[in-house]
């Protein structure tokens, strides 16, 4: 083990000492602008990455399949595909515009694939990945270093993790106590811009479990409090630069946390938190509930909860990324659950 892995590890392990947080519960009116993206010609369309430039990958559907589009910076839009694919599915971006994603062959069999600019797409399959339906390969997740993470499905069904280093060698792991029940396992989340990864498992007794990983080793995260009973526990979604972790929980006092140098800090808002990413500045996004339905959220660095809405006001609104900048980017459905891209600046 050479100095950077062992500093890495002791890292990993000093950030993951739990200690008890505050719990902040706040909301706000609307507030902010709102831009929808669609793509001419698509039923639906759906944003999901966003990087600090402000360029955005999603996909969007039409009579002839999914796709991928790229909308740069500038607001100039860019449709393709991978080969041979029948439905290109890109979900993240990194600060030099190379984006990952799946891609779905005739078998439904998903594959994982990189795209740099002025390079051809390269494609990639995980050893164990299986080759029929609902099976493959997963990522979710790239940083700066043109480190990808995600999760597999063997033939099984079961979820395994995953991290691709940029010189194109893939790392395997299961978190400890990770379920073989089909669907369960190991689900990746996120990839700091340290290589750390994130995410959750199910267990046996449908428990669920976070962890943060430095592939193969994977360090177990479950927020104090967190039940212990079938489809409670802990679940980590993002991870910033700082590492600085966030997520949700069920249990007591639940549902979102932070969870920063050993340090846990809860928030709430709605009947229901699930963070999806947080920026560099500790700012956080994501999804809540309520009895009318769902919502956008952004947590400021400061603590501050501000809700925001789809501009149709069909509260159906699922934030997916935020930028340096605090623009976030996903998705809402309308009244006729038609998908549409969004940017939101606050």
């Amino acid at each position: 083990m050479n100095w950077k892995q062992q500093a890495g590890r002791a890292t990993l392990l000093a950030v993951l000492v739990l200690s008890g947080g505050g719990f902040a519960r706040s909301a706000s009116p609307q507030f902010g602008s709102f831009v929808t993206i669609d793509i001419p010609g698509a039923s639906n369309t759906t944003a999901y990455g966003i990087n600090n430039r402000g360029a955005i990958v999603g996909n969007y559907e039409d009579g002839n399949g999914t796709h991928g589009f790229f909308r740069t910076s500038g607001g100039a839009m860019v449709t393709f595909d991978i080969p041979s694919s029948i439905g290109t599915l890109p979900v993240a971006i990194n600060n030099g515009d190379a984006i990952t994603g799946s891609y779905v062959d005739a078998a439904s069999t998903s594959h994982g694939f990189l795209l740099t600019p002025n390079q051809p797409a390269a494609t990639f399959e995980v050893t164990g990945a299986g080759v029929g339906n609902l099976e493959g390969t997963l990522p979710v997740s790239i940083n700066d270093k043109g480190q990808v993470a995600g999760s597999y499905r063997d033939v099984n069904l079961v979820n395994h993790g995953f991290l691709r280093q940029s010189d194109g060698t893939i790392v395997a792991f299961d978190a400890p106590g990770a379920s073989s029940v089909p669907l369960d396992g190991t689900i990746v989340c996120a990839i700091g811009e340290t290589g750390f990864v994130v995410g959750f498992d199910i267990g046996d007794s449908a428990v669920f479990h976070g962890f943060a990983a430095v592939p193969p080793e994977v360090v177990t995260v479950d927020i104090p409090g967190s039940g212990t009973y079938p489809f409670a526990g802990t679940r980590v979604t993002a991870i910033n630069s700082a590492n600085t972790v966030t997520g949700y929980y069920y249990g007591t006092g639940g549902p979102g946390f932070l969870l920063a140098q050993g340090v846990v800090t809860r928030f709430s808002v709605g009947n229901s938190v699930t963070p999806t990413s947080i920026n560099a500045a500790g700012a956080v996004t994501g999804g809540f509930q309520d009895s009318n339905g769902s919502h956008g959220f952004l947590r400021t660095p400061a603590g501050a909860i501000l809700t925001f809405d789809d501009p149709a006001g069909a509260n159906e609104t699922f934030p997916q990324s935020i930028n340096s900048s605090g623009v976030i980017t996903g998705y809402y459905y309308d009244a006729n659950f038609v998908s549409h891209g969004f940017i939101f600046r606050p």
